[in-house]
């Protein structure tokens, strides 16, 4: 970081630096070098993993020398840690057509084969990490409806008494006015009961409140039930047995 924070005073200093437009000399200089203070910042940059300061540093080199080689090839790189793999290889090309007529032309090529041999792989294996990346989001969405599925499966008949047998109690402990016997709760645990082996036999389609009705009249031999009890129970069985 030392270094980056180094190069990056340097071009402050000679961003702001010109000479007078007759001292021709002295502002080709001054060019130059600070041609080569952003090359090496965008070659520090690189080392670090900041692709978008390679970038930045290596298209403001260009700008002053339209003809930097070096700058051209780091902006390849920082493109292609940016997973711009096609500009990289375009920039590529063009490394390769400023090499002509070089006397390095030879290894500037054969630098910039080794090059796409890496960008291939590094192509493959960002196209295979983001199919792992879709393929578990598929997965988790999956998941994420079956769970949903159980969540709004309707509850066994069993489960369905005891919590209309919790509801009834509480039912009568909020409203403490009315007066029910033993014999009373008792009635209402077996129409309660009766009603869930009739909802286990009988199809849902075909429950209605008549069933209800004779379920609640098959008890009504042995005790009988005040009108407003009666009312609660039904309006409570019918809660039971409405579609979801």
């Amino acid at each position: 970081m030392k270094a980056l924070e180094k190069w990056q005073q340097a071009d402050d200093i000679l961003r702001k630096f010109r000479a007078p437009p007759s001292r021709y000399d002295e502002n080709e200089m001054v060019v130059e070098l600070h041609g080569a203070v952003l090359r090496n910042l965008a070659q520090v940059s690189l080392r670090l993993g900041l692709w978008r300061n390679a970038l930045e540093a290596s298209d403001r080199a260009k700008a002053l020398d339209p003809f930097d080689l070096k700058a051209s090839y780091r902006r390849a790189c920082a493109l292609k840690g940016m997973g711009d793999f096609t500009g990289a290889a375009c920039e590529l090309q063009e490394v390769e057509s400023l090499a002509v007529g070089r006397p390095d032309q030879e290894r500037i090529h054969l630098d910039c084969q080794e090059f796409r041999v890496r960008l291939a792989s590094a192509e493959v294996q960002h196209q295979q990490a983001m199919r792992r990346i879709l393929e578990r989001g598929l997965v988790d969405a999956v998941f994420s409806e079956e769970r949903f599925l159980q969540d709004c499966t309707p509850s066994s008949p069993s489960s369905t008494k005891a919590m209309l047998q919790g509801r009834l109690e509480d039912t009568d402990e909020e409203k403490g006015t009315r007066q029910h016997d033993t014999s009373h709760k008792a009635t209402t645990r077996n129409i309660v009961s009766v009603a869930a082996n009739a909802k286990s036999e009988i199809p849902q389609d075909e429950v209605d409140r008549r069933t209800i009705a004779t379920a609640l009249a098959q008890q009504e031999d042995r005790k009988k039930l005040t009108p407003e009890g009666a009312s609660d129970i039904m309006d409570d069985l019918a809660a039971v047995y409405r579609d979801p």
